[in-house]
């Protein structure tokens, strides 16, 4: 689905990670988010993508009007999701991580 899309919009009140947040960033769509917990936490307005104040219906549509009609914008976002998923949340990053994890256990 998102394949098609040509913006994710994600105007979660409660969301506690947000794996819709990695999913745009993998699939190269820009994300718009609510600035709830878990987008909050990975999402840095204006260079991975856009945050809005929770259930601010006016700022979601400024936000979704600007990815529109800013390209330069729309291509700053794409790349810096790119590179939040490519340093992240990539399989090779999260083995590296749980072998780093389990390395650590074993040593203590």
């Amino acid at each position: 689905m998102l394949g098609a899309a040509d913006i994710c919009v994600l105007p979660s009140r409660y969301e506690p990670f947000g794996t819709v947040t990695i999913e745009a960033w993998a699939a190269k769509i820009p994300l718009i988010a609510a600035a709830s917990q878990g987008p909050g936490a990975y999402v840095e307005n204006d260079v991975n993508g856009l945050l809005v104040p929770v259930d601010d219906v006016e700022a979601l549509a400024i936000a979704m009007r600007r990815l529109i009609a800013e390209s330069d914008l729309r291509a700053k976002i794409l790349a810096g999701g790119t590179k939040s998923y490519e340093e992240g949340f990539t399989k090779s990053v999260y083995v590296r991580d749980v072998f780093t994890f389990y390395d650590r256990v074993m040593k203590d």
